[in-house]
């Protein structure tokens, strides 16, 4: 390329802007199709509760996951009527039936099931809420897994569009205050407009292919603001210092810097593609829908940056030169005495990590949903008055084989098994009996449901799960009997030990391959294994803050966020890939600048001193822009976005003021020349 690399984009600048604004339209056409296509399942397959599952779909027409609970305000002279009304309104609905009905006191309580997924039975909220309508049922309401994913979409769409429009705010001024106030501060922003837009294209692509979670476009795209204007960031001050060394091509000679981005955005797909390895549908999805966050990064800053840097004057950022300056001392006096400030900064992490300790996880809650929604009301109702255990009840499924599910022993046993289970802490209701709903029409299969006290997915529901399935294996049943225990608590068990056993696969997984990359990059096995301490490092501090907020409520208040005693379990494993790939792509900005003044012939402390003063900034900026994106997870309405959120923010903040800051360079100095080897 003769003519220069600088050149050679100006010439296609046109073409490649073009291509971009087509691709941000185009994103903004997939976004609009993708909330039907997205899910809130927790289903675990090959588990008891998968098995359950299938059974009451195939011989129930009982999804358990696409089940609605309705409840109508009711007196003792309409009780009846209404009991008419509402099996009138199911009825016309196609797909659903009515399982079973209750007047509690003033509130006639009905289950609705459905043999449909819960994205498809989500689509039938609407139409079940106008059947209901027609009828007259004053004060009805309508609930339920299908109906909580169907009023959470539009919060979650809200709450995205205010946490970009936030997000963008916040990453504007981080943007100016590294740039400059000038047209190039805007430049990070187009640049993540146009990693954002490629992004929903592959999404909707995606979600063609496989289910992806609700939470997806919260995730992808804030968590993609920040890295897209991160990378860009780096980038163009790059240009910028070559610039102003006077260098003829500054493009061709931040080459350096593409590899440096090329390196950090393969590491952040490492992180999330051990996510590939769980077992879980839920999990699985994130892991695939976040790996094409780094990607469209890294191609939106390398094509579109250089495109757009290439219309405007760079400003001359008075600031520059007081932040190098700045940084040039803070390095030298860490250099200067690194033993002292690795123990302090140690000592610091310590006491981040220490919630951690503490730290439980279920599988989500019925009470962390926003307020104000017509399904959380009558969750609402329906916990005053029989508690919220009836929205999701544990399923047991008895399947007799060859005897018919009313045999005498059969019977007999299963007598024993629902009085030994009425025994049992927490258990209101052990509903049974010998036609439908509870015998299926083969008479082969039963169905035993038990309404548990407290949410599907709290600590003691699980707890009782446990119990239950215990309480199976004591109960002799006839030979080729076999039992099952499902419904959301069983589900919501097996889902919270099913990432508790693929956690440990996740974590060796992502240290194994991004340990390698990293000694193929640096030549430098130290330095790979540095890189995977200090990662281990900031994730434990995240965790504990996570922790510290969301269980202990320090600074909930202050954040807006739920207390909760115990964490989405999504979303630690989540938060290691998707901060392991942060963290490490500080840590190779940071390492590169220190091997490249290594390579200008500079001494080991000198290095790390030339590498902070030419980084500092840039890293800084970078949690900077990264955090305020985070904000607009923060600020949202759902429990387990605010967790991620607050872990990711907190853990971006640590690496980057902490860890690459202090403990990365003192380290680096005690090690000197052996840190290369």
């Amino acid at each position: 390329m003769p003519a220069g690399l600088s050149a050679a984009i100006r010439r296609w600048r046109v073409a490649i802007l073009f291509a971009w604004v087509v691709i941000g339209v185009g994103g903004l056409f997939a976004s609009s199709n993708l909330t039907g296509r997205l899910t809130t399942s927790l289903a675990v397959p090959s588990s008891e509760s998968a098995r359950a599952a299938t059974l009451l779909r195939t011989h129930f027409a009982d999804s358990v996951e696409g089940d609605f609970s309705v409840v109508v305000p009711v007196t003792p002279a309409s009780a009846a009527n209404a009991e008419t009304r509402l099996e009138a309104a199911v009825g016309a609905v196609p797909g659903l039936a009515i399982s079973q009905e209750k007047v509690d006191g003033d509130l006639l309580i009905a289950g609705v099931t459905s043999a449909l997924d819960l994205r498809d039975a989500a689509a039938l909220t609407q139409p079940l809420r106008r059947a209901i309508a027609l009828e007259h049922l004053a004060g009805a309401l309508v609930t339920g897994p299908a109906a909580l994913q169907h009023d959470l979409s539009p919060v979650l769409a809200s709450d995205l569009r205010r946490g970009e429009v936030i997000g963008a705010a916040l990453a504007l001024l981080v943007s100016v205050a590294v740039l400059g106030l000038g047209a190039d501060a805007l430049i990070p922003l187009l640049v993540a407009g146009g990693a954002m837009g490629a992004a929903l294209i592959l999404l909707d692509v995606l979600s063609r292919v496989v289910a992806l979670v609700l939470y997806t476009p919260n995730v992808v795209m804030l968590v993609g603001l920040g890295l897209s204007v991160d990378y860009s960031l780096l980038w163009l001050r790059r240009v910028r210092d070559e610039r102003r060394a006077g260098r003829a091509d500054p493009v061709l000679a931040a080459a350096p810097t593409r590899r440096t981005l090329l390196v950090a955005a393969l590491v952040a797909t490492t992180g999330l593609a051990t996510m590939l390895a769980v077992p879980i549908p839920f999990l699985r999805s994130l892991g695939v829908a976040g790996l094409v966050v780094p990607v469209c990064a890294l191609g939106a800053t390398l094509s579109l940056a250089p495109a757009l840097s290439s219309f405007v004057r760079p400003t001359r950022a008075r600031s520059h030169r007081r932040a190098s300056q700045f940084w040039a001392r803070w390095s030298r006096g860490v250099v200067t005495r690194p033993g002292l400030v690795l123990a302090g900064s140690l000592a610091v992490l310590a006491l981040l990590s220490a919630p951690l300790v503490g730290l439980s996880l279920t599988a989500g809650s019925l009470r962390a949903v926003p307020g104000g929604l017509a399904s959380t009301e009558a969750l609402a109702l329906i916990e005053a008055h029989v508690g919220v255990g009836v929205v999701a009840p544990v399923q047991i499924v008895l399947d007799a084989g060859s005897r018919h599910v009313n045999d005498p022993a059969v019977r007999a046993a299963r007598d024993v098994l629902a009085a030994r289970i009425l025994a049992l802490g927490d258990v209101a209701v052990v509903a049974e009996g010998e036609k439908p709903p509870f015998v299926d029409a083969t008479g082969r299969y039963e169905r035993v449901i038990v309404v548990t006290r407290e949410d599907f997915a709290s600590p003691a529901t699980s707890a009782l799960v446990a119990q239950i399935r215990d309480a199976i294996r004591g109960v002799r049943f006839p030979a080729g009997v076999s039992v099952s225990v499902g419904g959301a608590p069983a589900q919501a068990r097996d889902f919270v030990s099913r990432v508790g056993s693929s956690l440990p696969l996740v974590i060796a997984g992502a240290l194994l391959l991004a340990g390698a990359i990293l000694w193929l990059a640096f030549s430098s096995l130290p330095i790979a294994l540095l890189a995977i301490l200090l990662d281990l490092a900031s994730v434990a501090g995240a965790l504990g803050v996570l922790t510290a907020v969301f269980r202990d409520g320090v600074g909930a208040s202050l954040l807006g966020t739920y207390r909760v005693d115990a964490i989405e379990s999504w979303v630690p494993v989540f938060l290691f890939a998707v901060l392991f790939g942060l963290s490490m792509d500080y840590e190779v900005f940071v390492v590169s600048a220190v091997r490249e003044a290594r390579q200008r012939g500079l001494t080991s402390r000198a290095a790390i001193e030339s590498a902070l003063a030419a980084t500092g900034p840039v890293v800084t900026g970078a949690a900077g822009v990264m955090v305020a994106a985070l904000v607009g997870l923060i600020i949202g309405r759902v429990a387990g976005l605010q967790e991620l959120g607050v872990a990711l923010a907190a853990g971006v903040l640590i690496d980057a003021a902490l860890v690459r800051a202090l403990v990365l360079p003192s380290v680096l100095a005690l090690a000197g020349e052996r840190a290369w080897r």
